[in-house]
Formats: C-alpha cells, structure tokens, sequence
C-alpha cells in the first residue's frame, strides 16, 4: 500500500506541475497576443522534467522583443513605473540603452529590408512573465485540492 501511495503522489505531483505551468503558458501567450506596438518577436514554451521523484518545469518567452513586450517600450502606450518589477530589473521606459525616443509620442526608423520613414509608436507593456507568475501563485492552491485532493 505505501509503495503504491508513493507512486501515486510521484505521479499527482508531475500532473501537479503540468498544470501549473500550462496555466503559466496560457496567461504568457494572451498576453503576448494582446500587446500593441511594433514588437512582435515572442515565441512561449514549457519544459516539464521528470527525475526520480522531483519534477520541475520551466517556462521561456523567447525572441528579440520580449523585454519591449515585458516592460514597454515609449511614452505612446506605457507610463514610468507602470511595471511593478521595473526598478529591480533596471527596465522599462527610458532605459534602454542609447535611447533617443523612448519620450517622443513617436518616431521614424528604417526597418530590416531598408524601408526608410517606418513610424513606430513602441511597445505597449502587457507584463507576460510577471502576469503568469501571479497567476500561478494565486491558483496554486485550488490547483493542489485539485489534483491532490481535499
């Protein structure tokens, strides 16, 4: 009976794990979706391990604009501060590095084919990552009776 009660809680903790990060997953990809601007390079995955009796997942948002999607980019979509992790992560409006417009409503630059006079108005920040982590905190518990019972 204990064995199969330890391999049943081995199993219910991977489910466990599965579902959180699926619930990460899912706020990460909405988010992403509803961002407004000109960012656009994000792609999401989930890396669920299982090792023994340990499983550990990991959730990535990969690509060239995740930290515009993340924090902002500009005045036209975001205010200072608007991002609760900004000065912990030294991001956010204004800090990028060499920045010349993150203050202007607006702005012109030449996109990667050489089409000059492309207007930007930067990146709304629609915070995926922090987004998903409060999420999952606040149904991890519902999520454990769930799957574990009581």
């Amino acid at each position: 009976e204990l064995k199969a009660y330890k391999k049943e809680l081995i199993n219910k903790n991977e489910i466990f794990v599965r579902r959180l990060s699926e619930l990460g997953i899912k706020v990460i990809d909405m988010r992403v979706q509803q961002s407004l601007g000109d960012s656009d390079d994000a792609k999401s995955s989930v890396y669920v391990d299982s090792v023994g009796k340990i499983t550990s997942a990991e959730l990535h948002l990969t690509g060239s604009d995740v930290l515009f999607i993340e924090f902002g980019a500009g005045i036209y979509y975001n205010t200072p501060g608007q991002h609760p992790l900004e000065d912990e992560f030294g991001y956010g409006v204004g800090t990028y590095p060499n920045q010349k417009n993150a203050w202007n409503d607006y702005w012109f630059y030449t996109d990667e084919q050489g089409n000059t006079g492309q207007i930007s108005y930067g990146t709304q920040a629609t915070m995926p990552i922090y987004s998903a982590s409060i999420e999952m905190y606040q149904q991890v518990v519902r999520i454990a009776r769930e799957v574990f019972g009581g």
